[in-house]
């Protein structure tokens, strides 16, 4: 439903309201629900007009800010009043962050592959694009490295200051696994160097590649627990 309401006006301070359609969703509990709004502030940057409607949510006792593009209409009404209309939701703030589980056969080898992937998820969750990407790289080495150390104990140490693209000539025979971190490899070339080689990849394709290479050492795991039954 679209209600009306009076706004805080951060551009000139005329009387201003706003007319958008009410939350129907919490963005930290996902409940359904009708938000109570608190407060509406429109504001500009550059030609485009913005507002912002803090509401509560009755579901998780929480406050969460909707955020819009506006239209701007004087004289509705024939009113000395500002009013805006709601043109596009842009976001709601803030979002819950849900940690991806991976299974016990995987934290158990690389602790810190769980820990590193899921502060790049989070990264990546608050729209902070430019080191996230570097994030999975790193969630990516160690997690290949934790599982050729697994095989590999004697040389724990080499393991661990050896470039990554070494580790998988040397220590990786599964052709699979190999083919998937060097393609990791040289789509992390441009998240992290000045300028990127391959304008068509990006994060969500590291991120595929990470998926891959979680399920093939899963399996590899898998399949040494089933030998011993």
């Amino acid at each position: 439903m679209k209600i009306t309401q009076r706004a805080i006006n951060l551009i000139d301070g005329t009387d201003t309201y706003f007319t958008f359609a009410e939350a129907e969703e919490c963005p930290i509990c996902h409940a359904k629900i009708v938000g109570r709004c608190l407060s509406t502030v429109i504001w500009k940057r550059g030609i485009t007009y913005y507002a912002s409607v803090t509401n509560y949510c009755s579901g998780c006792c929480n406050v969460f800010i909707n955020y819009y593009i506006t239209n701007k209409n004087r004289n509705i009404n024939s009113s000395s009043a500002l009013y805006f209309i709601e043109k596009s939701l842009i976001k709601s703030a803030p979002e819950h962050f849900e940690k991806r589980i991976f299974e016990d056969s995987i934290k158990t080898v690389s602790p810190n592959f769980d820990i590193i992937y899921n502060q790049a998820k989070q990264s990546e969750n608050m729209e902070l694009n430019q080191i996230a990407g570097i994030g999975y790289h790193k969630s990516i080495e160690f997690l290949v490295k934790d599982f050729t150390i697994k095989y590999n104990p004697n040389d724990e140490n080499k393991i661990k200051n050896m470039p990554l693209s070494s580790c998988i000539k040397k220590y990786i025979d599964d052709s699979r696994i190999k083919n998937l971190v060097e393609k990791a490899i040289w789509i992390d070339n441009n998240e992290t160097y000045y300028v990127r080689q391959y304008e068509d990849k990006d994060i969500a394709d590291m991120k595929k590649l990470i998926d891959v290479l979680v399920y093939f050492i899963s399996m590899v795991l898998i399949t040494e627990d089933t030998e011993t039954i």
